[in-house]
């Protein structure tokens, strides 16, 4: 079941009308543990229907309790896992669903965007209460694509907007960034939060940066990260283990580390050059990175080396999400699979 309301997010407030409720660089494959003397993970792929689909956004409050964003041409299914070990349509959107995160098991997000030239209000920010039996879908004009937070009462949507909430997603209030696309965010709370963005200061090229504010987005401290006219290169994700640990990744094979909330970036060697479209860890020297030809690597130092990882997919996929509830239970989502790690 789904409700539908309404966001106009124009540039004042979002108002809210409701309708209804060296190893790096060996290229030498390996398995997870043979060098730090952690348990071995054994891949299994999961019982979900991926036929001609791909998994492109995972989440979860814990082992039993797992969203996966089952993404087609031009539509998503969110997919449950639960404490029955079964994997359950929670609900089949029209929607291609490119982000979720959640602070609990009652307070999930997820969203993404809408390609029907006709539908007004074509993005939504879907949000569960119920553990994914019912979902809320507010809409808007302008584009988003990731959501993160801290807490059920600090809450981000990002995109052609950057969206907050301090009342678990009753209300949002539009956080003015001009001429800045969010791609990504990490917050440790709201007055610590962190976007990385795209400007695009002339007609025929962008430059990526990060935002830093200390003040719920009053101001922003600005950080090149990439250089000037670098279309070539591009952020797809941000994680971290502490305002002090944080990643971005991206194309082409970026790993960029900063130990300032983002007033520095080193560019960290993992010997690959395609793109990588996510990143997760456990803790600071438990951490992955996945993306193109099948690619998964993992640092233990906190990326000061990256070793490739042996997984049972053809080199022709592609990992879109990665999530783990803790270092010996993690899941990968790709095209036309979703596999489980476990010692």
């Amino acid at each position: 079941m789904v409700a539908v309301s309404v966001l106009d997010c124009a540039p004042q407030r979002s108002d809210l009308a409701t309708e209804a409720a060296p190893k790096s660089r060996n290229q030498e494959r390996d398995t997870i543990g043979t060098r730090s003397g952690r348990p071995i993970l054994h891949w299994t792929p999961e019982a979900i229907p991926l036929d001609f689909a791909f998994v492109n956004g995972i989440w979860g409050s814990g082992p039993s309790d797992v969203y996966a964003l089952v993404t087609h041409d031009d539509s998503s299914d969110i997919y449950h896992l639960t404490d029955s070990g079964r994997w359950d349509r929670s609900i089949a959107t029209t929607d291609v669903l490119t982000s979720t995160w959640g602070s609990g098991p009652d307070d999930v997000y997820c969203v993404g965007f809408n390609i029907d030239p006709f539908n007004h209000f074509p993005n939504p920010i879907y949000h569960s209460i119920d553990g994914g039996k019912s979902w809320h879908a507010w809409r808007t004009l302008q584009y988003v694509q990731g959501v993160w937070g801290t807490s059920r009462a600090d809450v981000y949507v990002g995109g052609e907007i950057l969206l907050h909430s301090v009342d678990a997603g009753i209300t949002w209030q539009w956080i003015p960034m001009p001429g800045i696309f969010v791609a990504t965010g990490w917050a440790t709370d709201w007055h610590d939060i962190l976007a990385i963005g795209i400007e695009r200061p002339q007609p025929y090229y962008y430059e990526y940066a990060t935002f830093h504010s200390m003040d719920e987005g009053a101001s922003w401290r600005r950080t090149p990260l990439l250089g000037t006219n670098t279309q070539d290169r591009q952020i797809r994700a941000v994680w971290g283990s502490s305002r002090n640990d944080i990643f971005a990744v991206g194309h082409p094979g970026l790993i960029l580390h900063s130990v300032d909330v983002g007033k520095t970036w080193t560019m960290q060697d993992s010997g690959f050059s395609r793109t990588f479209w996510s990143i997760w860890g456990s803790g600071p020297d438990d951490v992955y990175v996945v993306g193109e030809q099948a690619s998964v690597f993992h640092s233990t130092d906190g990326g000061t080396n990256w070793t490739k990882i042996e997984v049972p997919l053809p080199i022709s996929a592609n990992i879109y999400a990665i999530w783990g509830s803790s270092a010996n239970d993690i899941y990968l989502g790709a095209n036309q699979a979703l596999l489980h790690g476990q010692p």
